[in-house]
């Protein structure tokens, strides 16, 4: 059925099997259109939107969300309509579009709070606070992320919250806070250790190599930027994050790439926030 086909799709992209996943969710989205069911037909466009914004196609995306929208719209359905501006906006946010993404955001936030939804409008929190970072509006930036993080923790969803705590961690650096950066970096590295999402550590590993381009360490930043860049399972949006903030440092030399896999890294970026060892 169309609703298999659809949670197939979803289970697909969550395994980064972004073919098998077009395949399935393009069979939703054509049964769903045989019959003119409206709101399968937004369901599967939204899906569909987040396979090929994470391919980094992402026109095709930003039109699919948009007729996602639209179309729950019209059938007064608040939650779709929401969930679709905040993936939309969280696309835009990556791409470096961080105007465009913040009116479709700031849509979302009052939907989700009308709605009582508190995941939604932490997480739309969240990508407000990331928009702001890139634009280089640091104290905005922490206060919007603190605003999600507590959100977060109140409702026990540690997968956000180490997202929310990561770029944290480059906000209040940036103001030169770095005790306090360095701290939100080590709670994250913590939080992501119970569930191993590798496109989790590879966002937290930019964060360290900003944390480590801060403390003079450029050769070794550069090479982390690098390493997550080009992981082979950083989604387009992370390669497009780690490049924004590669090229947020102007002077970083050429670097190789760094000894071992994301494992070892890692491991030296518990020692170096967590145990305090160089």
């Amino acid at each position: 059925t169309a609703v298999f086909l659809d949670n197939l799709g979803s289970v697909l992209i969550e395994l980064a099997d972004y073919e098998r996943a077009e395949a399935a969710l393009t069979a939703a989205l054509a049964r769903r259109e045989a019959i003119n069911d409206r709101w399968g037909i937004a369901t599967s466009n939204n899906n569909l939107g987040v396979l090929t914004g994470l391919r980094g196609q992402y026109r095709a995306a930003e039109g699919r969300y948009l007729a996602a929208a639209a179309a729950y719209r019209q059938l007064g359905y608040s939650y779709g309509v929401a969930r679709c501006l905040c993936n939309l906006g969280s696309m835009l946010v990556s791409q470096g579009k961080a105007e465009a993404a913040q009116a479709y955001l700031r849509e979302a936030l009052p939907l989700w709070q009308t709605l009582g939804a508190a995941e939604g409008e932490a997480d739309t929190l969240f990508y407000l606070g990331r928009a702001a970072l890139r634009q280089g509006r640091y104290e905005e930036a922490a206060r919007l992320l603190r605003q999600s993080e507590t959100i977060h923790r109140r409702e026990e969803l540690p997968g956000s919250l180490l997202l929310a705590l990561a770029d944290l961690s480059v906000a209040v650096g940036r103001l030169g806070r770095e005790d306090e950066a360095r701290a939100a970096l080590a709670e994250a590295l913590r939080l992501a250790a119970t569930a191993d999402v590798p496109v989790n550590w590879l966002r937290i590993l930019i964060a360290g190599a900003d944390w480590l381009a801060r403390q003079g360490e450029m050769e070794t930043a550069v090479a982390w930027f690098a390493f997550a860049a080009n992981h082979p399972q950083a989604t387009q949006p992370l390669r497009d994050e780690a490049a924004h903030w590669r090229q947020s440092w102007p002077n970083l030399p050429a670097a190789p790439p760094p000894e071992g896999d994301l494992a070892a890294l890692i491991e030296r970026l518990k020692q170096r926030t967590i145990d305090h060892r160089r």
